[in-house]
């Protein structure tokens, strides 16, 4: 990938963050900032373990899906052109 296209995405990527705190200040109204340390520690694990879980189920997805990518891989080349 060019480096123009990594801070493309990178743009898109802050861009869309930028746009979670503007949503997330709306509709909580920035109360997450006052939070005590150990209420945003345990919601930060209670995530990351929801993001495990997310990550099994499209794991088990994304292998289905292994025999259909291996075959698109073929067509397309060794280049991955």
């Amino acid at each position: 990938m060019k480096t123009d296209d990594i801070n493309t995405l990178a743009d898109e990527f802050i861009d869309h963050f930028k746009k979670r705190l503007e949503v997330g200040a709306v509709e909580y109204g920035n109360k997450s900032f006052g939070k005590p340390t150990p209420v945003l520690q345990r919601e930060i694990l209670e995530e990351l373990e929801d993001y495990a879980v997310w990550s099994f189920i499209l794991w088990t997805k994304v292998r289905k899906l292994s025999p259909a990518i291996a075959q698109l891989s073929s067509e397309e080349g060794q280049d991955g052109s």
